[in-house]
């Protein structure tokens, strides 16, 4: 189902592509390369706003840009390199100009909120704004594992695992490590990852040993 109210909005994606897409403005582009397969939602509500999904991106995104209470999303970069997989992830930009960048050959489990905007404002007693979502960024080959919170103005570096049930409110420009916790917290370093099960990386890598 594709819902399109505004004018210049450019939709480039396959016709296969069984995700749900809503734009409420003018000037959108939404850019899915033909090899995806991803399910959800895709709401755009704002102007000028940017949507590029690279190759084999698979899996259920729930994509929320601006909301229908006149939040206009103008500006705003939704990005995902190549090869990443979403169990179920939910994604929200609600400020202008504000970005969403995901590297490439990551993974995300299930219930997963990546959150770039606060849904109400945070001031001092002097009335500034305190919590202005500008950007996401998480690196190439990140693990996300699932039930994790991701919230704003943060940076992952690559080779990444974020362990289950974490909330991740600081930037990580450390590669290599796993962080996990609430808040999020580097707990082991030196540390990389394979998408295979353990018992299949051993099949696969005879000469590994098992020390942990």
């Amino acid at each position: 189902m594709h819902e399109i109210i505004g004018t210049n909005n450019q939709i480039n994606i396959s016709d296969s592509l069984n995700l749900d897409i809503r734009i409420f403005g003018d000037n959108n582009t939404i850019d899915i390369d033909k090899t995806c397969n991803l399910t959800g939602r895709l709401v755009i509500y704002g102007n000028n706003t940017t949507t590029k999904i690279d190759k084999n991106v698979r899996g259920k995104i729930i994509v929320d840009m601006g909301g229908s209470n006149g939040r206009n999303a103008d500006f705003c970069q939704f990005i995902i390199d190549e090869n990443t997989t979403f169990g179920e992830t939910h994604f929200q930009l609600m400020e202008k100009g504000s970005k969403i960048h995901i590297g490439k050959n990551c993974i995300f489990a299930r219930n997963i909120y990546v959150y770039c905007s606060d849904t109400h404002s945070v001031i001092d007693l002097d009335g500034n704004l305190l919590n202005q979502g500008r950007f996401i960024d998480i690196g190439d080959h990140v693990w996300v594992g699932r039930d994790t919170h991701i919230g704003k103005n943060i940076s992952i570096a690559k080779n990444i695992v974020i362990g289950w049930n974490s909330v991740v409110t600081k930037s990580f420009d450390k590669n290599n490590c796993i962080i996990a916790g609430n808040p999020a917290k580097i707990i082991k370093e030196n540390i990389n990852w394979n998408s295979n099960c353990p018992d299949m990386y051993l099949t696969k890598n005879p000469d590994a040993k098992v020390i942990g």
